[in-house]
């Protein structure tokens, strides 16, 4: 599926790309005013938006299209004087770029208005990542955002006892005395699953988590997946889990010495 919604950097009116020409013709371009063989290359335009989400693999073809000074699409199959350079910012490999077929790279150089570029993604959750287009004397970038899952968990109950609870109606591990320990366990498709096996951190909010001597609770895990949580003071602590590319999840942690009801 080749995506062509853009997001247009028109340049310096003498910068660019040259288009080669030869003695046997130039290169051709699409409809508006032709230019003459050797046009310099005004803008480079770049797939603004891609469908992709989080655990599904896919490869998509791209459009990366050069512009002369007047509009005109540039086509044909002679080389560029001066060919365009696509980079992928992306860092951790979930997503790759090739040209023609051929092997993956977080950088490849656009030769020709023919040849074909493709992007891998192998649907590993990411936060965002950046498509950028330079040559002599024009720049071009799109920030992509691929589609993701939220964060889950298993072990705990909805607060149903009382509204002016800082957890009420949210999802809340019940401690029934101190001293007690309980497991969270969090997942999150793209992320933690098989092949991308991400995991998580667990961090408890200070200002909730803290009685005036002593904490509410603590938490500790051995493989980042799950977690143990032990009541120590009574009181309601607020606990985030975030997977480190923008995700989180909030569980809250409540120590009580009395019977509690919940539903």
């Amino acid at each position: 599926m080749i995506q062509r919604i853009f997001a247009v950097i028109a340049l310096g009116a003498l910068a660019g790309v040259t288009a080669c020409s030869s003695s046997g013709g130039g290169n051709s371009y699409g409809p508006g005013p032709s230019p003459a063989p050797g046009a310099t290359i005004q803008t480079v335009r770049l797939p603004t938006s891609l469908s992709l989400t989080a655990n599904v693999p896919v490869t998509q073809t791209l459009a990366v299209d050069a512009y002369d000074a007047s509009g005109a699409l540039i086509t044909g199959s002679e080389l560029y004087a001066n060919p365009i350079v696509l980079s992928d910012s992306d860092k951790s490999g979930a997503t790759l770029l090739s040209v023609n077929g051929g092997t993956g790279s977080s950088s490849v150089t656009v030769n020709a208005p023919t040849d074909v570029v493709k992007l891998a993604y192998n649907g590993r959750a990411l936060a965002s990542f950046s498509l950028s287009a330079s040559g002599q004397g024009f720049s071009n970038s799109a920030t992509l955002t691929p589609s993701r899952h939220p964060i889950t968990f298993t072990g705990t109950t909805l607060d149903t006892i009382s509204p002016s609870d800082p957890n009420y109606k949210q999802p809340t591990v019940f401690f029934s005395n101190t001293g007690q320990i309980a497991k969270l366990t969090f997942a999150e498709l793209g992320w933690s699953n098989a092949p991308y096996n991400g995991t998580f951190a667990v961090a408890l909010d200070s200002a909730t988590c803290k009685t005036a001597t002593a904490p509410v609770a603590a938490v500790s895990t051995t493989d980042h997946l799950t977690f143990s949580s032990l009541s120590e003071n009574v009181g309601i602590c607020k606990a985030t889990a975030t997977d480190g590319i923008g995700g989180t999840a909030t569980v809250w942690l409540s120590v009580s010495t009395t019977s509690i009801g919940v539903h």
